[in-house]
């Protein structure tokens, strides 16, 4: 066995952590190197890869650096190994937006097109884009790394991966999140930074910021219903789609004259379905809820949604802290154990905001109290959002990555 080869073994705070000279010789030697010439040019060129519409949470940031003097910022858009349709709607958006970007021809690197010094990746998945994009082919630049979602679970396999460990920095949203990231990642946690994360400057926006996406029916109570993907999942069992997607536009078409609603689906939970159910009948589930005269069916971009809503019922990790920023009634979904033995503590923290819905019954009444304007949560909810879903500093998430990058802070 060479030195190349071989694994080291060394202990850190206790714990066990296996690193490969080649981890070593890049974070230890080449990151160092790579932040100097960085932070020595008049212009640092950042990458920002895209290939998922709905988890691409460094829009903010982007248009940030756009503005600041020492920024270069670029967009790609690749294609999503999860789900392939989604590059139409990423090109489609940015075209919307009036933004440059581009798209790779085929067998096309990122070094061959680019020269970042920063890259930023949606998510630090190896199965989300071909692997010839990911950072492994493109250790001459930098990279850092912002959650698409509040962190939800101590789970490895979201905080501890090659490349959170290979990451220059990686942006967290409290010291609560930092101190159990430290304790989960090999490297001990030493490139996290609380900076908060950028979703909150979104969340945090006047609604007057967004559009609002709703169908213009007057006096009544707007309610979105948003599962997520996680059926039969194996690391996550998330999902109550199969146990309560019948029910919930049975309850939409029962208070058609009171209330109003949007299915927001997670973007992996139709072609899940269409593997269990068919193209058909997940076709026909969908459409019946376009075809609702108070309902309807959105992808993408949720911001507005939230803004303009009255109440959220749901069972996904990530909206249960961002729902909260809009200070509306909400309910979580949950079929069996609500959370597993691995949910973080702010996950924990933020379900105790939420009324619980285990049953059809728990669900309408609910409805109902939502349709009386009661909110028997609201209290509680203010103390929590004031003292964890504000990015720390008194600055936006935005203006501390900056800082941080250009190591001001």
């Amino acid at each position: 066995m060479t030195n190349r080869q071989a694994i080291i073994r060394f202990l850190h705070e206790g714990k066990k952590v296996v690193l490969t000279p080649e981890r070593l010789f890049y974070t230890r030697r080449t990151i160092p190197r790579l932040v100097r010439q960085m932070r020595q040019k008049e212009q640092i060129q950042v990458l920002f890869v895209v290939f998922e519409l709905a988890s691409w949470k460094t829009e903010g940031l982007y248009n940030r650096m756009r503005e600041h003097p020492r920024f270069l910022p670029e967009l790609l858009a690749v294609p999503s190994k999860e789900n392939q349709e989604e590059i139409h709607n990423v090109v489609r958006y940015l075209e919307q937006k009036g933004y440059a970007f581009c798209c790779l021809k085929e067998g096309e690197t990122i070094a061959a097109r680019f020269h970042p010094d920063i890259i930023f990746y949606q998510k630090p998945y190896s199965w989300c884009i071909d692997k010839s994009l990911f950072f492994r082919r493109n250790l001459k630049s930098l990279f850092c790394y912002m959650s698409y979602c509040f962190r939800n679970t101590t789970r490895d396999f979201n905080q501890n991966t090659f490349f959170h460990n290979y990451a220059w920095q990686v942006y967290v949203e409290n010291e609560t999140e930092q101190e159990e990231m430290k304790a989960i990642m090999d490297n001990g946690g030493r490139n996290t930074i609380v900076t908060g994360l950028t979703v909150m400057d979104d969340l945090m926006k006047d609604k007057s910021c967004y559009r609002d996406p709703w169908k213009p029916l007057p006096s009544r109570k707007r309610i979105i219903y948003a599962p997520h993907h996680t059926i039969g999942h194996e690391m996550v069992h998330r999902s109550t789609f199969l146990q309560f997607g019948d029910f919930m536009l049975e309850m939409a078409r029962k208070y058609y004259d009171r209330t109003q609603w949007v299915f927001k689906p997670h973007p992996l939970l139709r072609p899940k379905l269409e593997k269990m159910w068919g193209s058909e009948r997940t076709a026909a589930y969908y459409e019946a809820w376009s075809d609702l005269e108070n309902g309807q069916c959105e992808n993408g971009e949720y911001m507005g949604l939230f803004q303009y809503s009255d109440a959220m019922i749901h069972d996904s990790g990530s909206f249960m802290l961002e729902y909260l920023y809009t200070h509306k009634p909400v309910m979580y979904l949950a079929s069996g154990e609500v959370l597993g033995p691995d949910a973080n503590l702010q996950t924990r923290q933020a379900l105790e905001m939420h009324e619980l819905g285990r049953t059809g019954e728990e669900i309408e009444a609910f409805i109902r109290r939502v349709i009386a304007g009661e909110d028997p949560k609201a209290e509680a909810r203010e103390a929590y959002f004031r003292s964890h879903l504000i990015p720390p500093g008194g600055c936006s998430a935005c203006e501390n990555v900056i800082r941080a990058i250009l190591g001001e802070s």
